[in-house]
C-alpha cells in the first residue's frame, strides 16, 4: 500500500472479523471458515499509522485549532485492508 497522507480523505476496503459464541461442532467451524467474513468500505480521514493499526477519522474539525479536532476514530488492523484510494474533497 501507498504512503498515506494525515488530514486526507480515504475510502478503506477491509475485512472484517467475526466470531460466533455457544458450543459448535468442528464441521460448523470449518464451513464458516470457508465463507470467511465481509469486506467493509470505509470512508475516512487519515490520522496516522500505529504499530499494526492504519487509524481514521469520521469527523475532523478543520476550522477549530484545539487538541480535539478528530472523533469518530476507527482502528483498522493493516493485515485486514484490500484497498485504499485517495478520495478528493
Amino acid at each position: 500500500m501507498k504512503k498515506l497522507k494525515v488530514g486526507e480523505k480515504y475510502e478503506i476496503e477491509w475485512r472484517d472479523t467475526f466470531s460466533k459464541n455457544g458450543w459448535h461442532k468442528i464441521e460448523e467451524i470449518q464451513e464458516w471458515a470457508k465463507r470467511g467474513s465481509d469486506f467493509i468500505s470505509s470512508v475516512g480521514y487519515f490520522v496516522g499509522e500505529y504499530g499494526e493499526f492504519m487509524v481514521f477519522s469520521g469527523m475532523l474539525a478543520t476550522d477549530i485549532l484545539t487538541e480535539h479536532t478528530i472523533g469518530l476514530i476507527q482502528y483498522i488492523p493493516k493485515g485486514c485492508i484490500k484497498k485504499c484510494y485517495k478520495l478528493s474533497g
